[in-house]
């Protein structure tokens, strides 16, 4: 048998010693670095290369835990000696707690550790509760007369120190159920009814989430209110899901029927129709200031705001079908590209903006606000217009002006243009200064970033440029990039330089960019982040397809699905490896 490439053969000591001939049912690690071992005929600590066999009755070892001053405690089922369900190792010896000291309960599967170093234990009957040898139990009405093993399979903490109980059984009282001040009810969301779930596993990880593993409705992940769900769908190895573990590292593990899978920290996340998102034609994005992230869609202008999604679409007021391009000015206005025309949306209603003649502008590619508040709109034709307090002024077209790819403010007058023949050029006062790069002529500049030094950075497919000093230099795959076709530039807080590109995310130190621009043909230090990291790249042909929010977080629209990225905090977002496959959690 292989796993990953390793070979898995029978366990045994180094004297030659193997475990008892029988099934291993539970596992546990202790801070001593001793690991115990549940099985079907007793329990058996590895420690410093012996195997010892603890003493005391024989049963079957159903779950074990880690006390607070380091014992280990156990629950058992299948018990001969009457003894009772719950007990302690002391001096490698079992000491059990039953009937005598209030224990109910002829057996007892689960056991969890709460925060402040109680146990509860789970049966067909209820849950039971120890602190300094009293004991409180807590029957559910759905499970009396249940003479069943299947009883309450999983217990875990609720976030508010409430106690969850999962039963492998569905309906009123059944499911997931909460303790709240000694009472039982149905653990619902908006999107989740615990009561018609059949649970066989719970864990509370390290970020306070929860997961929720199910008999045969796959995985259910829980945070901040909302419920993700998982399944063999989703490439799952099981809809039947049998435990959890979290490793060190902040892993996920699920043991299913089929396989093991693993949800793990990516620096990327995605949101899809599958988080909220109307379809999965996501052009545009833009972080307003209020934290709100604008997505335009098809027949929708999406929007997520404190974790949530929602939309604006035709039934409640959207003038159109496609949202192209998007902007918010210093009013706090947003500005909206929709179908061939263009709108302002303030107070919950879009407000259309159109020529002189009242048609509309056409289809408008990119949205921009300079430094006199103009806003300017650059549309297919092509053609580019000033807009001034709502009211439509100039118009460019050419063969003035080119097809406008791309925009960006100047930090004192005027704009940049990223054109579509693959030159940059200033726009100020009326006139436009052609500044011509080394590239072929089809290769539009398809996003322009301003620094604070008036130099200027574009993406094209024939890699990253900078335009600084009246000097243009190229940034490729000869200086490390794993490929040369960019979509977006943007900068993060720290200054440092992002590149969404064919082949994902590429993170550069304003130390490299600068070691870069002094040697040009330097191969840089870079952190890249593929599709393993959760990177789905994707070109658009509206702007702005990058936006960074006040938070510092990076949004990325990619024709497909919304990404985004926290520079701070690399590592802090989960993804979904399948088995020996692999799927993302978005």
């Amino acid at each position: 048998m292989r796993f990953d490439g390793v070979r898995f053969v029978p366990w045994a000591a180094p004297n030659g010693e193997h475990l008892p001939s029988s099934r291993i049912h539970s596992l546990l690690g202790t801070r001593d670095g001793s690991l115990w071992i549940g099985t079907s005929r007793g329990l058996v600590k590895w420690n410093r290369f012996e195997l010892t066999s603890i003493q005391g009755g024989s049963a079957f070892i159903e779950s074990l835990a880690e006390g607070p001053q380091g014992g280990v405690w156990i629950t058992r089922s299948q018990v001969r000696d009457h003894a009772g369900p719950l007990c302690e190792v002391a001096e490698d010896t079992l000491h059990c707690h039953g009937a005598s000291e209030g224990i109910p309960f002829p057996f007892a599967q689960p056991l969890f550790g709460d925060a402040q170093g109680n146990l509860w234990f789970g049966s067909s009957l209820g849950v039971g509760h120890w602190a300094s040898g009293e004991v409180k139990t807590f029957t559910m009405k759905a499970l009396r007369g249940n003479d069943l093993l299947r009883g309450v399979a999983a217990i875990t903490s609720g976030s508010d120190g409430s106690i969850l109980a999962g039963v492998e059984r569905t309906g009123r009282g059944l499911g997931l159920q909460q303790l709240t001040v000694g009472e039982w009810k149905d653990y619902s969301l908006p999107q989740l009814s615990g009561a018609q779930l059949s649970v066989t596993a719970l864990l509370r990880d390290r970020n306070e989430g929860l997961w929720i593993g199910t008999a045969n409705s796959g995985v259910y992940h829980v945070h901040a209110g909302q419920a993700e769900h998982f399944s063999a769908a989703d490439g799952l190895s099981s809809d039947s899901v049998q435990s959890f573990y979290e490793d060190r590292e902040g892993n996920v593990w699920v043991a299913t029927s089929r396989g093991i899978d693993r949800f793990h920290d990516t620096p990327v996340i995605s949101f899809s129709i599958r988080e909220g998102l109307t379809s999965e034609d996501a052009d545009s994005v833009f972080a307003a200031h209020d934290g709100t992230v604008w997505i335009g869609n098809l027949q929708a202008l999406d929007f997520l705001r404190q974790g949530k999604l929602s939309s604006i679409a035709k039934r409640n007021g959207l003038p159109g079908r496609l949202i192209t391009s998007l902007l918010e000015d210093h009013q706090h206005r947003l500005w909206v590209g929709i179908d061939n025309g263009l709108a302002v949306y303030e107070n919950g209603k879009f407000h259309p903006v159109k020529k002189p003649d009242d048609k509309p502008l056409g289809i408008v590619t990119a949205l921009l606000e300079d430094t006199d508040h103009n806003v300017w709109a650059a549309v297919t034709q092509p053609a580019l217009f000033r807009i001034q307090n709502l009211e439509v002024g100039d118009e460019f077209v050419p063969p003035q002006v080119p097809r406008v790819a791309s925009m960006a403010a100047d930090v004192s007058d005027g704009i940049w243009l990223g054109l579509s023949s693959g030159v940059l050029a200033l726009f100020r006062h009326g006139q436009l200064g052609l500044l011509p790069t080394h590239r072929p002529p089809d290769h539009a500049i398809r996003n322009l970033l301003v620094e604070p030094d008036d130099s200027v950075s574009g993406a094209t497919q024939d890699g990253a440029f900078l335009w600084r000093e009246g000097k243009e230099q190229i940034l490729d795959s000869h200086n490390g990039l794993d490929c040369d076709d960019i979509y977006t530039v943007l900068q993060d807080n720290n200054g440092s330089l992002w590149l969404d590109t064919q082949c994902g995310f590429v993170v550069i130190a304003p130390s490299e960019i600068y070691r870069w621009w002094q040697q040009p043909d330097a191969q840089l230090k870079l952190r890249a982040l593929d599709v393993y990291d959760g990177a789905q790249p994707g070109l658009t042909n509206f702007r702005p397809e990058g936006s960074k929010a006040p938070d510092g977080k990076l949004w990325f629209a990619n024709e497909n699905i919304l990404q985004v990225v926290d520079p701070e905090h690399l590592d802090t977002n989960i993804r979904f490896t399948a088995g020996s496959g692999g799927a993302n959690r978005r």
